[in-house]
């Protein structure tokens, strides 16, 4: 709750756009980071997908604080070099 509290506030639309910056998206990817390498924090979900008609029940594992970290250290690898590059989360 901590970091989104963080994540949320730190890129509220109220926020002028040198407030946030894509620099300051990386001392959270950091935290996330920090966060999920405790195993404790490693809980898995069931995601349903359907790839193909003949097989419509596959059933994949994801963790959905990975796929954030890991989007969100894509867009800082992406635009951390951008000048005026900002972040908006609602």
């Amino acid at each position: 709750m901590r970091i989104k509290e963080s994540i949320i506030a730190s890129f509220d639309f109220s926020l002028r756009p040198e407030e946030r910056g894509i620099k300051k998206l990386k001392p959270i990817v950091d935290k996330l980071r920090v966060y999920l390498e405790d195993k404790e924090h490693r809980q898995w979900q069931s995601w349903y997908q359907s790839i193909t008609e003949e097989d419509p029940d596959n059933t994949y594992q994801i963790h959905p604080l990975i796929c954030l970290h890991d989007h969100l250290s894509w867009l800082c690898d992406i635009f951390e070099n951008t000048p005026g590059a900002s972040v908006t989360i609602r």
